[in-house]
């Protein structure tokens, strides 16, 4: 059965024991990086940590052994004998406080019943605060427990056990699995295999980096005393904290569904399409969930709306700061990290930022982006490092992308574009660092490093007006558009080249698509204008045609792998369960 094991130490037992353990702390808003991604080892053919921040591996005393990968390529794996790990000098990005949220995946494939930990990090002597990953042995029932709450000064030693405790699960059976430790900040953490939810720790006080100065391991643990016997791959550390269709999406990136399972349990049958009230009557035109059951929602006249029972109802929040004009004060974008995070952006270059869910707003400084453009999306890739698309009102077809490198604080155009800008997009399976810049004249924009550059793309559709996006896989992703001018003739897009070049897959005669969205396991859906709705449930390989209700859907957000909730005009907004 697998275990993962996350260890942590509440530094609040003295003064000094608080100042002793925060003289090194980086919190989330000070991670340096391009994207969240604090390391990734491939292990295709040697220990480097790919995304360049200087993580990259040892073995010392021992040649590495690559294998093949879960898809059969060769040497797509680092296979592991049970006697030497993979040695990873610390830095301090790698150890976490109780303000940070963090996510760890690994791939692995193994027989080994013995206990084994795949990764781990600890103090120099080789004690339990940390934080762990792995397999233990058969005799073991706990599939997690948690170190917490100190109790006296004594920091190095006294803690209490928390434990999350699902029924036994079996991952060493000579299949690959992924195992994920999702850890969100003052909260608490929870347990995937695969992409199914096997437990949860409620602690506001997890403090793994409490003397966690050692080496990270990959393949042993801080006692070496046990090492992890196997084929592992894909080794990936965040700083933040994947949602449940995050970790669905990540499990099946690339067509992989060899195991049978969901992120949540599926209804027992399958729901229509069912109004919620939200209270308003506004146009609503995009939204965003940032776990199974918060999300958020904007539109016209600065409305924000915010959900905590997976978009069944919906409690109005303080209006976004907007341009009151003739037209309306719209929120075009919206970016959130967590519950209570984010960034709202309305088209008269106005952006905004809440700490609290929209109860309270204040105002970014956007005096550099082009006084004549109006914002039509926004993207955050990490807390430091944002993206808004814009269109300019007067002299179309030209549009840009802003960025900000501090936090939304300040913004700067970086890049002029031909037409304007109506949807950024960043791909999570290459960790935000292959990204989308789409919108009117059918204009593609691409980049591969994080949004450092750009690069323009090819559609097939010149004259469109795309609108949304969404991928799903490193290299496979989808848009929606329509005819402009006309806004009649809609078509969903498909690239395999991370959005370098686009191709129409379908296409509907007479209503206009907006929206388009997946649920991480092969379901695609897009939406539009007069209630259209069209849906793949093969991964894009076909496509069929519904409808749900007559409203001009604007936009569609998963909540779940089984929950979607569609966004339109009128204050309209409906869930179904499937």
């Amino acid at each position: 059965m697998m275990k993962v094991r996350l260890f942590s130490v509440l530094c609040a037992a003295s003064l000094i024991a608080l100042a002793s353990c925060r003289d090194h702390l980086t919190g989330p808003n000070n991670t340096p990086t391009v994207s969240d991604t604090i390391a990734y080892w491939a292990f295709d053919g040697n220990l480097k940590d790919v995304t360049g921040n200087g993580h990259d591996g040892t073995m010392p005393g021992t040649i590495p052994i690559y294998g093949p990968g879960r898809f059969g390529n060769a040497n797509h794996a680092l296979v592991l004998d049970g006697q030497v790990p993979v040695v990873v000098a610390d830095k301090s990005d790698l150890d976490f406080t109780g303000g940070d949220s963090f996510t760890i995946i690994a791939w692995v494939n193994t027989t080994d019943t013995t206990f084994s930990d795949v990764v781990a990090k600890g103090p120099q002597d080789g004690s339990d605060p940390g934080y762990q990953l792995g397999i233990s042995a058969p005799l073991h029932n706990n599939l997690a427990w948690a170190w917490a709450n100190i109790t006296t000064a004594n920091v190095g030693t006294n803690w209490t056990m928390r434990g999350i405790n699902p029924p036994n699960i079996t991952v060493s059976d000579g299949s690959w699995h992924m195992l994920t430790l999702v850890v969100t900040a003052h909260s608490g953490a929870a347990l995937y295999t695969d992409s199914v939810l096997e437990g949860t720790l409620t602690d506001a006080g997890l403090e793994p980096e409490l003397r966690n100065t050692a080496s990270l391991l990959i393949g042993g643990e801080p006692t070496h005393t046990t090492f992890f016997q196997g084929s592992i791959e894909e080794v990936t550390i965040l700083h933040h904290a994947l949602d449940p269709v995050d970790v669905a999406a990540r499990f099946h990136e690339g067509g992989w569904y060899e195991h049978s399972d969901t992120v949540t349990t599926p209804p027992a049958t399958d729901s229509i399409w069912t109004p919620a009230n939200t209270g308003t009557s506004d146009n609503l035109i995009v939204g965003q969930f940032v776990n199974s059951t918060t999300g958020f929602v904007s539109g016209a006249n600065g409305t924000f709306l915010a959900t905590v029972d997976a978009g069944s109802t919906w409690i109005q929040r303080t209006s976004a700061p907007v341009f009151q004009s003739s037209i309306g004060g719209v929120i075009y974008g919206i970016s959130f990290f967590d519950a209570s995070t984010g960034f709202a952006a309305g088209e008269q270059r106005d952006i905004s930022e809440t700490n609290d869910g929209g109860i309270t707003w204040t105002a970014m400084n956007t005096d550099n982006v082009p006084q004549t453009d109006l914002i039509r999306s926004l993207y955050f890739t990490n807390r430091n490092t944002g993206f808004a698309g814009t269109t300019d009102a007067y002299a179309a077809p030209s549009g840009s992308i802003c960025e900000s490198f501090d936090g939304g604080q300040t913004w700067n155009k970086i890049y002029q574009t031909s037409g304007g800008i109506y949807n950024i997009d960043f791909n999570s399976f290459t960790n935000n660092m292959d990204g989308v810049a789409l919108g009117r004249f059918g204009v593609v924009y691409w980049t591969s490093n994080g949004g450092s550059s750009w690069n323009e793309g090819t559609s097939d559709q010149p004259t469109s007006l795309l609108t949304h996006s969404t991928f799903t896989s490193a290299t496979t992703g989808f848009a929606v558009g329509a005819i402009d001018p006309g806004n009649t003739i809609g078509f969903i897009l498909r690239t395999d080249d991370a959005g370098h070049t686009w191709h129409t897959v379908y296409t509907s005669s007479t209503l206009a698509l907006a929206g388009i969205a997946s649920n991480g396991a092969g379901t695609i859906t897009a939406v539009g204008v007069d209630g259209i709705v069209v849906e793949s449930t093969d991964g894009g390989t076909t496509w069929a045609q519904s409808f749900a209700g007559s409203s001009r859907w604007t936009d569609i957000r998963y909540a779940s792998q089984h929950r979607a909730v569609l966004i339109g005009d009128n204050g309209n907004i409906d869930v179904r369960d499937k």
